[in-house]
């Protein structure tokens, strides 16, 4: 919910609302100042939509002295220093506000900031203009990357700085890459702690545009981004557990215009396959919504697998399919007087006897928000999804590795043409990381050999970098069958010369994971040429 004063929300809850409008539009040129068309404004409809991830402006201006036809050559408001410079045009910035009048005067609340550019008409008789406007994703949109760089291991930024190839790391890299002039920052609410790009397979995003290959990343690691109402570019967590979660505003049937509730099970997916190149395939299936509903499979696009590093998160990535398709989740459409502090992803209950849902039980999450604006008529529309029902599978986990242990690897390569580097040849160094494996789960029940596998954590970066957050970087079997092999060891060639340090974490074939083990540093010798 958007924050406010305590005099506007006193005035959102008072039996009689004075409402006022207020637009602008500023030229995207430097020294631009915002031009208040609001006098203008027959209409306005805003949608901030979850699933598409984006917000849509529909708006109507009145026109009757042309002086906003983009054509308009002689209009004095399509001149800037005598020069043709129409204020209606792709790119331009508009910003929309909703104000309400408190005891201080008119407070207003951002709800839209985006660019113009997607479609403009301008009719006559009566003169109207009309556009459509999207936030500023379609600056995103309208950008296409042909083949970005290689993100693997440890990449320069473009400020210079070597970064771990983190999600949210690589999205701002991306932006920066594509889109410098437009100086967009990620503000990042929860960190993601997942890392793409192993060292065996790299990532490039290719043949798409910028926000599809952001979102990507973004639904990869169980994160929505999005640009909010003031236009700030936010990445966080998809809450998709939210029963315990105290509701923002109960409506009731004193509030609701409008109200119906429908359920489909035509997107139930009970059955999920997630196929992991250099890991083994997941599968996760939901019995009881498969008894209720018959068996509904599902794989998951190869587009979003390719960009996972370890088994966890092709794990995660799988149960979050299922809390979101194994059940059929009540779709609740309601109508109410205008409530602008209303947001994607707050949570709602609804108390409406006639439909039956009583806010004891019945909590929603907010997917889509749509203010409608004009003259007689002032409406909030909420497109609510429920609460799943679903529960994961239980098992029980397996103990952690024990007794970690290191060895230097040392590599000889001789000299080449181009190499860049002189001398004969060169010695590089990586970790090799050994453990004791578990042979037995947490309540002391033996482990087969092939009973899953290992996840390995590194300090992000050296010793000598500041940030010191352990990131997953790699999976390992438990047992290799060709070679009748217990597993209990890693190369780390992802790592150059300095000190680092590792733990541990088994997991089970149903994504069960044990408590971390101890930790474990080494030190990497710096390469060496003769």
């Amino acid at each position: 919910m958007i924050s406010v004063s305590s005099d506007f929300k006193s005035a959102l809850e008072a039996n009689h609302r004075f409402w006022k409008m207020k637009v602008e539009i500023e030229r995207n040129s430097d020294g631009a100042v915002p031009i208040d068309i609001s006098d203008r404004v027959i209409s306005v409809s805003i949608s901030h939509d979850f699933s598409r991830r984006n917000a849509s402006l529909e708006i109507e201006i009145e026109n009757n002295d042309y002086s906003l036809s983009p054509l308009n050559r002689e209009s004095a408001t399509n001149l800037v220093g005598g020069v043709y410079d129409p204020l209606l045009d792709s790119r331009h910035i508009i910003r929309v506000y909703e104000g309400l009048l408190t005891d201080s005067g008119y407070e207003y609340v951002q709800r839209f900031n985006g660019v113009l550019g997607d479609d403009l008409d301008a009719s006559a008789f009566p003169s109207v203009i009309r556009m459509n406007c999207r936030d500023y994703s379609k600056l995103f949109q309208d950008t296409y990357i042909y083949q970005s760089k290689t993100y693997s291991g440890v990449y320069t930024a473009n400020n210079g700085d070597d970064n771990l190839t983190i999600v949210e790391y690589v999205m701002q890299d991306l932006i920066n890459q594509f889109c410098p002039d437009y100086g967009i920052n990620i503000e990042v609410l929860n960190p993601t702690q997942f890392v793409i790009g192993q060292p065996d397979k790299p990532y490039t995003a290719k043949n798409t545009s910028l926000w599809d290959a952001l979102q990507l990343l973004a639904d990869s690691s169980s994160h929505e981004l999005r640009f909010n109402e003031q236009g700030r570019l936010i990445l966080r967590k998809i809450e998709r557990d939210f029963s315990e979660n105290n509701p923002v505003i109960e409506l009731d049937e004193s509030s609701l215009i409008r109200d119906s509730v429908s359920l489909s099970d035509a997107d139930v997916r009970n059955h999920i396959m997630v196929r992991v190149q250099g890991l083994d395939p997941v599968e996760k299936k939901n019995e009881d919504s498969i008894r209720k509903y018959g068996r509904r499979y599902m794989e998951v696009q190869r587009s979003i697998s390719n960009v996972l590093t370890t088994q966890e998160q092709a794990h995660e990535l799988a149960e979050n399919f299922l809390v979101d398709l194994s059940w059929v989740n009540p779709i609740d459409e309601v109508e109410i007087p205008l409530y602008p502090i209303l947001q994607v992803g707050d949570i709602v209950s609804i108390k409406n006897d006639s439909i039956g849902t009583n806010p004891m039980y019945d909590k929603f999450k907010v997917i889509r928000v749509q203010d409608s604006f004009n003259k007689s008529l002032k409406r909030t529309s909420l497109y609510l999804q429920g609460h799943t029902n679903y529960t994961p599978e239980e098992s029980i986990a397996p103990t952690a590795p024990t007794d970690l242990s290191n060895e230097i690897i040392t590599r000889e390569i001789q000299n080449y043409i181009g190499s860049g580097w002189s001398g004969n040849s060169k010695r590089t160094h990586f970790a090799m990381l050994k453990w004791e494996p578990p042979t037995k789960d947490e309540d002391g029940n033996s482990l087969i050999s092939d009973f899953g596998g290992y996840t390995i954590f590194r300090k992000k970066g050296n010793a000598s970098q500041t940030n010191h957050d352990w990131l997953p970087i790699a999976s390992v079997k438990s047992y290799i069958k060709a070679l009748n092999l217990k597993v209990n060891y890693f190369y780390d060639y992802s790592v150059s010369s300095g000190e680092y340090t590792y733990k541990i974490r088994t997991m089970n074939r149903l994504g069960k994971v044990s408590a971390e083990s101890d930790v474990m540093t080494v030190s990497v010798p710096n390469n060496s040429y003769t």
